[in-house]
């Protein structure tokens, strides 16, 4: 187990060693131990949690989508991609036009000259392949993106043949936000938010929230026996737990 502060407010616990008991509730308080930690991470009392969820791992998707063109004389034909990067928290948007000849554009002309422009904009991470159809495939890590249609010339339509799924829990998605986990291991991702009890009204003062993320590694052998108890205890079903909420 580690458990890193992000801010004065954050921090999470990345729990690649756990058991059955690791993570508790008792008296209205919610605990976290495991076998590397040296005495029980206390997380809040129950009823100072304001929200949760639990997010189980997903692997990354690349979407495909596939633009056909109809070839016209004399015509402009132009779209827009756009993609986010998680690496920098930016969105890229490319434009790309290719206005035919008098004569002897084809389907694989239009598409040759999109999957150049496209292929050569290092802002862009898709592969751009076909013949008569222009396929598009996002690169790992940028998984999703849309394509905006300007003007169709002689007819330009998209499929998506395959839609993007950005990826959660998983070594490279974790990494993207700042947290090294073994290789490999994807986690379900227990995510808390709590705010001190104080009896006071709202105008009397302001407290700031905290917020707690537990990593939970899916192939320890207790992982469905905690992963239980923990949406038992958030989702307010086990009664044991919720009669000794203080």
């Amino acid at each position: 187990m580690s458990i890193v502060s992000t801010y004065p407010n954050k921090t999470y616990i990345v729990a690649d060693v756990y058991t059955a008991t690791s993570w508790a509730m008792a008296a209205g308080v919610i605990t976290w131990s495991d076998p590397l930690a040296t005495q029980g991470q206390v997380i809040t009392k129950y009823n100072a949690i304001t929200k949760a969820s639990i997010t189980a791992a997903v692997a990354e998707t690349l979407q495909v989508t596939t633009l056909t063109p109809v070839a016209a004389n004399n015509s402009v034909y132009q779209f827009i991609i756009q993609q986010y990067n998680f690496s920098t928290g930016k969105t890229y948007t490319g434009t790309y036009t290719y206005t035919t000849a008098a004569s002897g554009d084809t389907a694989t002309t239009i598409g040759d000259a999109f999957r150049s422009q496209i292929n050569n904009d290092q802002n862009i991470k898709i592969a751009a392949t076909g013949t008569t159809t222009l396929v598009l495939t996002a690169e790992a890590g940028f998984p999703v993106f849309t394509v905006t249609i300007l003007q169709v010339g002689g007819g330009l339509t998209q499929v998506t043949g395959t839609p993007g799924v950005v990826a959660k829990g998983t070594t490279a998605a974790l990494a993207l936000q700042g947290i090294t986990v073994p290789a490999g291991n994807t986690y379900t991702t227990v995510h808390i938010e709590y705010s001190p009890v104080t009896g006071m009204n709202i105008k009397d003062g302001v407290s700031v929230a905290s917020v707690l993320d537990l990593y939970l590694e899916d192939g320890e052998a207790d992982y469905a026996a905690v992963l239980a108890a923990i949406t038992a205890d958030l989702d307010g079903t086990d009664a044991a737990d919720a009669i000794a909420v203080i």
